[in-house]
């Protein structure tokens, strides 16, 4: 169950972090009707989040439906795992694995999806590798 297009925006413009007040100048309606969007947007990823560790067999540990992160332990793979929402890319679920990225065909998608992700929580880095740069972000997720 994903947020309607509108409620995804404000959200996304909150994780830039925009006030809801800004949003609400922006789209010239009142900051109670963005409040609004926005708890049931939160209720909504809350609910894919949890919904997608399910399906991947992962032990929650933290979730941040405002910044639409969940974190936790793949009991199948005995890795950690995050799942997360992108703009681009919907929902994603990586392991923290080591990996010779440089023989794998996705390198390219994965590099992709790592700069736009890190772009979006206001993370810089560089990725040469992504099983090794991805360390980044699992840092940065509680």
């Amino acid at each position: 169950m994903y947020p309607t297009e509108r409620q995804f925006e404000f959200w996304l413009k909150r994780r830039e972090g925009k006030k809801n007040v800004e949003i609400a100048q922006e789209y010239n309606i009142t900051k109670q009707a963005v409040g609004k969007a926005l708890q049931t947007a939160d209720k909504k990823i809350l609910k894919s989040l949890i919904e997608m560790a399910r399906a991947n067999r992962i032990e929650i540990r933290h979730i941040d439906e405002e910044k639409g992160f969940l974190s936790g332990r793949s009991t199948q793979l005995n890795r950690n795992a995050v799942i997360f929402f992108s703009k681009r890319h919907g929902m994603q679920v990586w392991y923290e694995h080591t990996g010779d990225c440089s023989t794998c065909g996705q390198v390219k998608k994965c590099t992709e999806i790592l700069t736009e992700l890190a772009g979006e929580l206001g993370i810089t880095i560089r990725i040469t590798n992504p099983s090794k740069d991805a360390e980044t972000i699992f840092e940065v997720v509680p």
